[in-house]
């Protein structure tokens, strides 16, 4: 018979001080408020460009069909990626959509992160993406919410405690 008495149980790390874990749902609504902001930016900047390089005759198409084909996938992925990384490394740690959830995205130790940790956190969305979203919805299950490209990033999305 084993003793387990001495056996140290584990605890759920806690987020930094005057923070709590974002939920799932929090960062869902974040990220669905950001996709609509990126839709109207790409249509903007992009349709103009495709009527002129001559894709414009695919106009009979949805607008979001535009976006997505092969010649203007890099051109509204570069967009992407500006959008995020720039955003969640500034001073407000967050894209528009986080912030109108309350909600900023930091280190392991609640710091701000640099360029190329938010640039890393938005390619490994690609991963998070391609494995039928699962790497989203581990966010749901994860100890600290963490969705995939957050524990490749090695970062957290908090809220504010109440």
């Amino acid at each position: 018979m084993s003793d387990t008495s001495n056996t140290p149980v584990p605890v759920a790390p806690a987020p930094p001080d005057g923070y709590v874990y974002a939920s799932f749902s929090a960062r869902a609504l974040a990220i669905t408020v950001d996709q609509f902001i990126l839709l109207f930016i790409c249509i903007m900047l992009v349709l103009p460009a495709t009527i002129l390089i001559g894709l414009g005759t695919m106009i009979a198409w949805p607008f979001v069909f535009i976006i997505f084909t092969p010649p203007v996938l890099p051109i509204t992925t570069i967009i992407a990626w500006l959008y995020f990384a720039w955003q969640e490394s500034s001073k407000y740690q967050a894209t528009f959509g986080k912030r109108l959830c309350g909600l900023r995205v930091s280190d392991m130790q609640g710091n701000r992160i640099d360029f190329a940790r938010a640039s890393v956190r938005f390619f490994a969305k690609f991963l998070s993406s391609a494995i039928m979203l699962i790497g989203y919805i581990m966010a749901a299950f994860t100890e600290r919410h963490q969705a995939l490209h957050d524990l490749i990033a090695e970062t957290l999305v908090l809220r504010k405690a109440k």
